[in-house]
């Protein structure tokens, strides 16, 4: 899989009647992938803000690779919408 794959799998759910459980389904379908999807975004970044951890935004959808030191840690918060994290290590 390529990255403008995963963007256009995860675009198509934010477009569907039940953007939440289309989203599920592909974060589902991705089980077992850790190691292919973390070799995909190797080149993204995913420090600095949001502009740099952004790689895709849609008015349906924003996609995003978050790296965070060992340690670190996030209080609960709100975002003000709904999310689904795919946890890769």
């Amino acid at each position: 899989m390529k990255v403008h794959e995963l963007v256009a799998r995860f675009a198509k759910a934010g477009e569907s009647a039940k953007p939440m459980d289309a989203s599920r389904e592909i974060l589902e379908s991705l089980r077992g992938q850790v190691e292919a999807i973390e070799n995909l975004l190797g080149y993204i970044s995913g420090t600095g803000g949001n502009a740099g951890q952004v790689f895709y935004r849609s008015p349906q959808v924003t996609l995003l690779k978050v790296c965070f030191p060992v340690g670190r840690r996030t209080p609960p918060h709100n975002h003000g919408t709904w999310a689904t994290i795919l946890q890769l290590s």
